[in-house]
């Protein structure tokens, strides 16, 4: 079975500054059976801490500094490089002490980090020009086979610190964009390279081929299904906490086509804030049970290839809120196990 599956998990982002806050949550409620931790991301903290800034601090032999509109790739590590490796490193510490206090060791399967894709990294690292990476295919298979590298060292150190297996979701938010050519260029008349969705599936199997267990998160509801299912990936992670909008026929059946192969369905049906927050645990579930009945699977079948996580980060809501709402994750993995 998949790591992915029959768990609850988080997308990575939180408020605050202070990583011993989401450390200490995220061990609390998803360091049990059931659960998969990730190790929080704090963009509040600014450069760097974003997903852009805290994956360019991965790449291998591709510095990347502030630019006037975001970032841009250097000829040499300056202070942002500095600066996002410090934050991580924090955030490890934090993640460790909390994970040695609550001897999780002994009972979680794995835990999960989060980088940004190739193609949303390409999409958003300028070159020298000002053109986007994407503009430049050789620019972009450079950033990806970079990112391979960076993120094989990265999980190999937070093996060796937490002594389980690391398995990696890739954010892929600008994927949809990228492949319908709406990614805005060198200006906003000239738009970026629409990279062919062969290239785009290279590219991310390049990232996912460096990883034991991987995943991909795309946060849009333009899901491309036929590219994510040719991908060595163990999972995917897609949005479905907006009750009000219908699931359409290509979802339900790029959701099938996916679960068929034997591989998790990682379900974004907690929503976060609004008027949505006081939805109960088992209405979410009785969500994803619907949408699998459509697919045609029975609750026994679908069960044993979902998994729960927020529609989206937390980066945007209060603590408490934060709190509640990874909370609420675990008990709709709960009911649905309960499903079985």
């Amino acid at each position: 079975m998949s790591v992915f599956a029959l768990t609850a998990t988080g997308v990575g982002s939180w408020p605050g500054v202070d990583p011993l806050v989401p450390a200490a949550v995220v061990l609390g409620e998803l360091g049990g059976a059931g659960g998969l931790p990730y190790l929080p991301e704090l963009p509040a903290r600014g450069a760097g801490a974003d997903m852009i800034g805290r994956t360019a601090a991965m790449l291998v032999d591709l510095p990347v500094d502030v630019s006037p509109s975001g970032y841009r790739l250097s000829t040499r590590p300056g202070a942002l490089w500095r600066r996002a490796r410090e934050l991580m490193q924090r955030d490890i510490d934090a993640f460790e002490e909390h994970w040695e206090r609550g001897n999780h060791r002994a009972h979680v399967r794995a835990v999960k980090i989060q980088i940004t894709g190739p193609v949303t990294l390409a999409a958003s690292l300028e070159l020298v020009n000002g053109h986007p990476a994407l503009d430049d295919k050789g620019a972009t298979r450079d950033v990806a086979e970079s990112l391979a590298e960076g993120v094989t060292r990265a999980v190999a150190e937070l093996t060796r610190r937490l002594g389980v297996p690391i398995v990696v979701q890739i954010d892929e938010p600008r994927l949809s964009a990228a492949l319908h050519g709406e990614i805005r260029g060198v200006s906003v008349l000239q738009p970026a390279r629409t990279p062919p969705a062969a290239e785009a599936e290279g590219l991310l199997s390049v990232v996912a081929g460096a990883c034991a267990s991987a995943m991909v998160h795309v946060c849009s509801h333009s899901i491309p299904w036929s590219l994510l299912s040719a991908l060595p990936v163990s999972a995917v992670n897609v949005p479905l906490a907006d009750a009000g909008r219908a699931v359409d026929r290509e979802f339900i059946e790029g959701c099938a086509e996916f679960l068929d192969s034997g591989r998790t369905v990682v379900f974004g049906v907690v929503p976060v804030g609004g008027e949505r927050a006081g939805t109960s645990a088992a209405q979410l579930a009785e969500r994803v049970l619907a949408l699998g009945s459509a697919a045609g699977f029975a609750p026994a079948g679908l069960v044993q290839r979902a998994g729960i996580s927020p529609e989206c980060g937390l980066a945007g809501v209060s603590v408490r809120a934060a709190q509640h709402v990874t909370r609420l994750t675990r008990e709709v993995a709960e009911q649905l196990q309960e499903a079985r």
